[in-house]
């Protein structure tokens, strides 16, 4: 097979997704509490608001922001309000988005686990559980320093809520979430993890250099994880005169040196 054979057979003209070789790796990620939903904005009053917010320099944002700038005056009652008191306002259908703070991530294999062999008269047979499962009931997560760190405001509060000798919720001790990595944006998969709750979380080492590292891990133990899919086979026509025109002015663009 020559390098141009392999190149023709999966740079599909026709735009089938079996045959367009995908380098990408970003992701969105959401997190979807069992016990409320996290209060969030749409992208048009995101949008307006951050336009009207830097024609002021800020001072509307901060007028908006003054009513719930102390988290002690607001108080809180489950790990969903409390990510409401933070401000954090990345949310969609009441599910945390927390994408643009989540730098890189480390998932389980997938594997089906041996059984027991059984002997055959023709020689001893490998068996396999009844079962497709993860080699690992941990996932983690790269997480962005802020000023309001998500590792110790959110994931810390939900840490000691495992570690409490009563139950916080009526139907089960502490909060548990379904976390979704979704590459569905460039791929046809996304990784679902039930019942996923943060136990480790890395500290931040104090020191007075320079420190160029601006994200620490959280690890979450989970339940069950499945994989997700669209069922989409191929490029629409629109998604191809979109990319298409794309393409056009990325060139147009570096031809006049923009």
């Amino acid at each position: 097979m020559s390098l141009q054979a392999f190149l023709n057979k999966f740079n599909s003209a026709d735009g089938k997704y079996a045959y367009t070789i995908d380098p990408l790796k970003y992701f969105n990620t959401r997190i979807k509490f069992a016990h409320g939903e996290v209060a969030g904005t749409s992208p048009l009053q995101s949008g307006i608001s951050n336009v009207l917010n830097n024609l002021t320099g800020g001072i509307l944002g901060k007028l908006k922001n003054s009513a719930n700038g102390d988290m002690k005056k607001t108080g809180y009652g489950s790990i969903p309000e409390l990510a409401s008191a933070s401000l954090l306002e990345d949310a969609t259908n009441g599910e945390l988005d927390i994408t643009y703070f989540t730098q890189e991530g480390t998932l389980p294999l997938i594997s089906v686990p041996n059984d027991s062999d059984a002997e055959t008269p023709f020689g001893t047979l490998t068996t396999h559980k009844m079962a497709v499962q993860p080699d690992t009931k941990e996932f983690s997560l790269k997480i962005l320093n802020t000023r309001v760190s998500l590792l110790e405001r959110i994931f810390y509060p939900w840490m000691r809520e495992l570690s409490y000798p009563y139950w916080s919720y009526i139907d089960q001790p502490y909060e548990t979430a379904t976390i979704t990595i979704d590459m569905t944006s460039h791929n046809d998969i996304a990784y679902v993890f039930l019942g996923s709750r943060p136990v480790k979380i890395e500290t931040l080492n104090p020191t007075n250099q320079l420190d160029t590292n601006m994200s620490r891990t959280v690890t979450f133990a989970f339940d069950f994880m499945y994989v997700q899919s669209t069922g989409k086979n191929s490029e629409s026509i629109k998604d191809t005169i979109m990319n298409t025109g794309r393409s056009i002015i990325n060139k147009a663009a570096s031809t006049v040196g923009l």
